[in-house]
């Protein structure tokens, strides 16, 4: 979480000190059943019904079947999600309408999708309703305008715009879903008037919340090793990270480790026993940690600072290499970081995109071989070639967003 100024950025609202006490629920949290929507598109209770949609509410009811390989963007102003063509994309389209093949309306759930991950069934989609950071200064900056401080977990069936809500402790904003689709995890930063501290495990085939882990201040992100045995997520007001096995989450929580004063985005380099953490501010950098031993992960190299504020980190899958993105409010860059066998990183290129914004992750399509980013603030998609070049982009809606893309994982 951004929380100290760059000359640039002022901050978003304080976090208690580590050992302050937290409020574990919100005044609509804390039940762990599922709730079924009433204003969406067909809506999927836990014995399995289907409401049917109420006139109007989505455009993807009754539309041709969705692409072979899709992406979607949470587009947090506009509140809704837009399901992408991937071959259109990677074909060369410089427009929205060339490559949106449906949008799905979440005009009832405010602030917004923020965040969101895609399930290997390539139809199931989690979906964060949160205002993240972006009810302070961060979100002036992008022209965010007054930002509703609430929020919930919603699973959204792309085919059919069945909406499930979910009910976490405090409110999410990252996520992360198993290999094989049947679990996904919550990092729940919660909200201004209620901040959040842990960590949601969801139960995703039978729709329920499993649990409720405390992990510390403002977890802001969550991602699982590509076997799905490891997480790694951030505490920003611990200024640590913190690692655990799938198996048994809360027996296997590491103790914080200290990276920074405002670690952000985290993630496994594939094929290697390493992870990366972003640390936004006070320095801006990423470190690389050994998680070899996931019960007592250490820190081994902390990288250049790069130009603005970091925040953005994604493995690109069959590589020891990650993207890392940051921003200075005047452009949002890319770089692309190789881990070495001893964890060294080498940055390999850096690419950017003008504009007044603030990149919250970036996907990686492998199969075109490139990195997808949303730009809320500039309001583009961002398309990057893996091996470098300069970046296109597509202009996307005039409210901030998007703020979030995500694909089907590969199989």
């Amino acid at each position: 979480m951004l929380a100290l100024s760059l000359g640039l950025v002022a901050g978003c609202p304080a976090d208690p000190p580590p050992d302050a006490p937290t409020s574990s629920t919100s005044a609509s949290q804390g039940d762990t059943t599922a709730t079924m929507s009433t204003t969406q598109g067909p809506t999927t209770t836990l014995d399995g019904t289907t409401r049917a949609p109420e006139s109007g509410t989505s455009e993807s009811t009754g539309e041709a079947p969705l692409p072979a390989r899709l992406g979607v963007t949470a587009d947090w102003k506009a509140r809704t999600l837009s399901i992408l063509d991937l071959d259109a994309l990677a074909d060369g389209a410089t427009t929205r309408e060339e490559v949106v093949v449906r949008t799905i309306d979440l005009a009832a759930y405010a602030p917004g999708p923020l965040e969101l991950e895609l399930a290997p069934d390539g139809h199931t989609a989690l979906v964060s309703i949160s205002p993240g950071f972006f009810g302070g200064f961060v979100g002036g900056l992008i022209d965010a305008g007054e930002v509703e401080q609430a929020g919930t977990l919603l699973v959204v069936d792309l085919e059919t715009a069945a909406i499930t809500e979910l009910v976490t402790a405090h409110v999410p904003m990252g996520l992360a879903i198993a290999p094989d689709g049947s679990r996904a995890y919550t990092a729940n930063f919660g909200t201004d008037e209620i901040l959040g501290s842990t960590l949601s495990i969801i139960d995703l085939v039978g729709l329920t919340v499993i649990d409720d882990i405390e992990v510390g201040g403002r977890p802001e992100q969550v991602s699982l090793s590509a076997d799905g045995a490891l997480g790694i997520l951030n505490a920003a007001s611990l200024g640590a990270v913190r690692v655990f096995q799938t198996r048994d989450p809360a027996g296997t929580l590491s103790d914080p480790l200290v990276v920074g004063s405002d670690p952000s985005d985290v993630d496994f380099v594939p094929g290697t026993p390493f992870a990366v953490v972003a640390n936004s501010l006070d320095p801006s950098n990423f470190v690389v940690i050994d998680v070899a031993d996931p019960s007592m992960p250490t820190e081994v190299f902390v990288g250049p600072s790069p130009l603005g504020a970091a925040y953005g980190l994604t493995p690109i899958p069959g590589t020891p290499d990650v993207l890392f993105t940051a921003t200075d409010f005047g452009a949002a860059y890319v770089q692309r970081i190789s881990i070495a066998d001893d964890g060294t990183p080498t940055i390999e290129w850096e690419t950017s995109v003008p504009g007044t914004t603030f990149a919250l992750g970036i996907a990686v399509d492998e199969v075109a071989g490139l990195a997808i980013m949303a730009l809320p603030g500039a309001n583009v998609l961002s398309v990057q070639d893996l091996a470098g070049g300069e970046p296109r982009t597509l202009a996307w809606q005039e409210e901030p967003g998007p703020t979030y893309v995500a694909l089907v994982p590969s199989r």
